[in-house]
């Protein structure tokens, strides 16, 4: 089953602006290859610059989908590309500090990873395609926030994902049942 949501992230991005960046990132999951030694195998992480950017690498991002029966992620935490720079700097610092010089490509992904975005936002899997069950869930999340909605909503294979600013949600699993996950650092579905 494809899955494209490449109109719906674009909705959801910021134009486009060189000094950020989102992460997009194709994986082979071992859900769908059990044969795979890991649980996932990443196969290209991408650092997306906007609405725009997004768009370039449509073709990029299908054909390497459809090569390895992988998935494409994206994160809608957005990086300050500086932050990001002086993270990297920090972590090659404290590499050669400790005399290790293995994988140096690696870094940069480790340092983005690891960058404090700009503003938080979190990913409500919901593994169900119930409408009321995402209403239900979307109308928790503003009565917690009243005025930071939920940024969107997002199909994926087994249901939805809400894409929503954080809140307080100490009483979440009490009020709201079934196969929902709050992922506080989560990646949406992209394409599949």
């Amino acid at each position: 089953m494809q899955i494209d949501n490449f109109n719906q992230i674009h909705n959801l991005i910021k134009a486009d602006d060189s000094e950020f960046l989102y992460e997009a990132q194709i994986i082979r999951r071992g859900k769908d290859h059990p044969e795979l030694p890991a649980a996932n195998q990443l196969i290209k992480t991408l650092c997306i610059h906007g609405k725009e950017d997004l768009l370039k690498h449509y073709d990029e991002i299908v054909k390497l989908c459809e090569m390895f029966g992988a998935r494409a992620y994206f994160s809608l935490q957005r990086k300050s590309n500086k932050k990001c720079i002086e993270n990297a700097i920090k972590c090659y610092a404290d590499r050669l500090y400790i005399g290790d010089t293995k994988r140096p490509e690696a870094i940069w992904w480790h340092a983005v990873g690891t960058t404090v975005p700009e503003k938080k936002l979190w990913v409500i899997d919901v593994d169900s395609k119930d409408l009321d069950l995402v209403s239900k869930i979307i109308s928790y999340i503003e009565k917690q926030q009243p005025f930071k909605n939920p940024v969107g909503v997002v199909p994926t294979l087994n249901g939805f994902h809400i894409i929503s600013h954080p809140f307080n949600c100490s009483n979440f699993s009490n009020d709201i049942s079934g196969d929902v996950e709050i992922k506080k650092h989560g990646l949406t579905l992209l394409y599949m």
